[in-house]
């Protein structure tokens, strides 16, 4: 904060932090280029006429305390809202890094998922019903009326219904979603709010948060997790890398590339030096990528805890790049090859390009007060899938990857602040950089010209 003659500037935005956020529009990015909206859940129950259908479904609910929405349900408005959940879940589900198969206490990830959409679809669907409520019914309440809360045995017998399953084991689904009024002791141990779904009072009753889609819930159901059992970290943690792998070599999915099975462990002398997590070979080219996959964590606002985690990737990311360059340079390319377990046509590979790429977070050198490794092509998951989705891109080289990933490293979009400003007991309050427009445009431009 700056004083200023009558109040305060609050600044937030500096070089340490605005790269991470460029990290953060290439999830916009890569949805923009995958043309997310048209997912075949959401195209096949999408429906342009929404408002129209559930506008006459609305009424006034009076009560002594003020008057509440409320409405009739209908299968389109339902499986329209149940499209969009589907499609937001399993994004979710994905950025968490909570695999399927992956138990958290009696309960699997896919289990988690199922019921994470359904609440999720009837959030979305609740809120907008609010939101035309406000323009059509001005009598109602929108603080009363996004308020929802349910008796436990109610719940559990409807979601039974709907789901198909026993009673005994929706409960046991629900206990893995929901946060217990006998945890918020643990409260203080969190700089970063969380969002649950359900919320267990205790009494008998649910409370349903609708701001639950402020942020990822999975983030919040995988720290409950945490909080309640130690050993979860490493069962969520368990699954990552295989599955980021999996994830990575489905981008080069052709005749032209083959794609190591496996991680590979670097030798020298006798000694295991390092690994190798992934590895891919341009059989056209005779090029060699060989990867380096973190799967972090980097849900939380404490400014403390995010520069620890950067200089624990940007510093890991580093130290495996410099071993593995000088692994190479003391390595003749045929045992290269060998030790990759793959097989040339000639006599291997000509160029081995050298890659860390992170789930979230890439973008970190600043936050670090460190720069990468001098051949070390960093990025972030969305960045890496959306060059390899964009058109032709499939078909082109690994030297080419590598090229737009360190072009893309220090560069984004330019990101506009939007000054805003308000009246406090007397004082003004100046929000400088809180709120800003990404110029995706000037962006694009300064890429033709280079």
């Amino acid at each position: 904060a700056v004083p200023i003659d009558d109040g305060y500037r609050l600044c937030s935005i500096d070089a340490t932090i605005t790269m991470a956020m460029h990290d953060s529009l290439d999830v916009d990015r890569l949805e923009a280029a995958e043309g997310f909206s048209g997912q075949p859940w959401e195209g096949q129950w999408h429906r342009d006429e929404i408002d129209a259908l559930m506008i006459p479904l609305m009424r006034p609910y009076p009560t002594p305390f003020g008057t509440m929405l409320a409405y009739d349900a209908i299968p389109e408005v339902d499986a329209h809202f149940l499209g969009r959940a589907i499609v937001l879940a399993n994004r979710w589900l994905d950025e968490a890094g909570l695999h399927p198969e992956t138990r958290l206490g009696l309960v699997t990830g896919a289990e988690l998922l199922e019921f994470a959409q359904f609440f999720a679809s009837f959030h979305l669907k609740h809120i907008h019903f609010v939101g035309l409520a406000i323009s059509h019914l001005p009598a109602v309440s929108p603080v009363l009326s996004l308020t929802i809360w349910k008796p436990r045995a109610e719940m559990i017998a409807n979601l039974a219904e709907f789901m198909e399953m026993p009673e005994a084991r929706v409960e046991k689904i629900v206990e893995g979603i929901a946060f217990r009024a006998d945890e918020a002791a643990n409260l203080r141990y969190e700089t970063t709010p969380l969002r649950p779904m359900l919320i267990d009072l205790g009494n008998g009753f649910d409370l349903w948060p609708v701001s639950a889609l402020d942020r990822n819930p999975f983030e919040t159901i995988r720290r409950i997790h945490e909080r309640r059992d130690p050993t979860a970290v490493t069962r969520l943690a368990a699954p990552r890398e295989e599955w980021f792998r999996d994830s990575l070599y489905g981008l080069f999915d052709n005749e032209r590339f083959e794609c190591v099975e496996g991680n590979i462990k670097v030798q020298v002398g006798g000694r295991i030096v390092t690994d190798i997590d992934a590895a891919i070979y341009d059989r056209e080219s005779d090029q060699l990528a060989l990867f380096q996959i973190k799967w972090q964590d980097f849900s939380t606002n404490s400014p403390k805890e995010l520069g620890s985690k950067a200089r624990n990737f940007m510093n890991a990311m580093n130290l495996w790049a410099g071993t593995v360059t000088s692994w190479l340079e003391t390595t003749d390319i045929a045992r290269v090859m060998q030790s990759m377990r793959l097989k040339s046509r000639g006599g291997g590979a000509t160029t081995v390009h050298l890659f860390g790429v992170s789930r979230a977070l890439a973008r970190l050198g600043a936050m670090a007060k460190t720069v990468p490794h001098p051949g070390l092509a960093l990025g972030n998951w969305a960045q890496l899938k959306r060059i390899r989705l964009a058109e032709h891109s499939c078909y082109s080289d690994l030297a080419m990857l590598h090229r737009t990933l360190v072009h893309e490293h220090d560069s984004g979009p330019l990101l506009r602040p939007i000054p805003m400003s308000m009246d406090i007991g007397g004082r003004r309050i100046e929000f400088a950089d809180n709120f800003f427009l990404v110029d995706e445009e000037h962006h694009q431009q300064a890429e033709t010209e280079a």
